[in-house]
């Protein structure tokens, strides 16, 4: 090996990479990389060193990429794969902790209660694609437990979305109110071993309550009292009672405050027709399906923070394993309207011809302006897992799917 050559290799990398002038200490570091003998002559090589990086410096930028290339004529090369090696890094999805090859398993939750659009789109590849890197399996999962919001209609179009626009492959299809009895089995635990309670107390005082941190008249009934009401709840028949489980009223993270599990909504379901009265709430239904699924991985957006100890907190007390749950920032693409109930509105006051309407950013309208699926997968991949809120503007998604088309 030429120390000397390779003194005035790293000294030239080094000058390029800034503007000319190399440093010192920089390229001390990159010399005793050469082995651990170098240390035993340093003070030989710091002489070198300072009467090479005398000459570099004394160089113009040109003369030094030439002197660069003689010393090493694959640098532009090397340079050109190093660049595109990092590039391709950064669109890469991060590791998940605790994943292990063929093991992991995660799910798409979308609910039936409106059109999918970007957000959802990214949410639902980031999770596909980790489940795709593990060799593992993506659950699309319907959270289709409130009857209020949800239909067929909604059901069908994401189903569509998801299996024919994006071309995901899950590895099975599930319905949350599929698993209703399941839920009533549950609850009737909590309520016999004095983990949940009946509530009579109106919504507007249970958030007052909360608040307040004060605790309600109901929360110490009678396990006896407490069964009987349930019973009346889930005949229909109370329709003013809610479930609630019994935490601490008194908890720092407002979500713990004895939070409702439970509440009659007396309508028809689209897929359970009229069967059952009483429909778990989000924290409840999501735990209990993420723990029956056996999902191991969790990846969404970071608005679900607050959740995490709840969700923890209902597997652990029903026996299920635990979850590792990876938050990102939210997709928010740049003055476009992505609330269902105002787009809803648009189309009955004529404002929007529908939900493909090409001014919407949702997938049918995406498809209808010849959005093709991998600008999707190419952007959930470049915005993928950061912690801050993704700003995209919808020419950046017109850029990316141009591309790819004249590619």
């Amino acid at each position: 090996m030429n120390i000397e050559n390779e003194i005035k290799k790293f000294a030239l990398e080094n000058a390029i990479k800034f503007k000319g002038k190399a440093n010192k200490k920089a390229v001390i570091s990159k010399v005793l990389g050469l082995g651990p003998d170098i240390k035993n002559d340093m003070k030989n090589i710091t002489g070198q060193i300072d009467k090479i990086l005398e000459e570099v410096n004394a160089l113009d930028l040109d003369s030094q990429k030439q002197e660069l290339l003689k010393l090493n004529p694959d640098f532009e090369t090397e340079q050109k794969e190093k660049k595109a090696a990092q590039k391709q890094a950064a669109e890469e999805l991060p590791p998940l902790k605790n994943a292990v090859m063929g093991k992991v398993i995660t799910r798409m939750p979308p609910e039936p209660s409106k059109y999918s659009h970007v957000g959802h789109a990214l949410s639902f590849l980031i999770n596909y694609m980790y489940a795709q890197n593990y060799q593992g399996q993506c659950i699309l999962r319907f959270e289709d437990t409130n009857p209020e919001k949800e239909s067929k209609e909604f059901a069908d179009a994401i189903k569509g979305d998801v299996l024919d626009y994006l071309d995901i492959k899950p590895s099975k299809t599930l319905y949350a109110s599929d698993d209703m009895d399941k839920f009533y089995k549950l609850a009737d635990q909590l309520v016999q071993s004095n983990h949940a309670y009946v509530c009579s107390c109106p919504s507007e005082q249970i958030s007052k309550d909360r608040r307040a941190m004060t605790e309600c008249p109901h929360r110490m009934q009678r396990l006896d009292l407490n069964m009987k009401l349930w019973k009346e709840m889930l005949q229909g028949k109370s329709k003013e009672y809610v479930l609630r489980l019994l935490i601490d009223m008194r908890h720092k993270n407002a979500v713990m405050r004895d939070p409702v599990i439970f509440r009659v909504i007396d309508q028809e379901h689209y897929r359970q027709k009229s069967k059952f009265k009483v429909w778990p709430m989000y924290d409840f239904e999501n735990a209990v399906e993420d723990g029956l699924c056996k999902v191991t991985h969790v990846m969404r957006s970071n608005e679900f923070d607050t959740r995490i100890e709840l969700q923890t907190y209902i597997l652990r007390l029903l026996g299920m394993p635990e979850i590792e749950y990876k938050h990102y920032g939210r997709f928010n693409i740049t003055g476009a309207l992505t609330q269902g109930r105002k787009i809803r509105e648009g189309i009955e006051k004529g404002e929007f011809v529908g939900w493909d309407d090409p001014r919407l950013v949702t997938l049918k309208a995406l498809k209808r302006r010849g959005i093709v699926k991998e600008t999707l997968y190419k952007l959930a991949k470049t915005c993928g897992m950061s912690k801050t809120q993704s700003n995209i503007d919808y020419s950046v998604i017109a850029s990316i799917n141009r591309n790819i088309l004249d590619a």
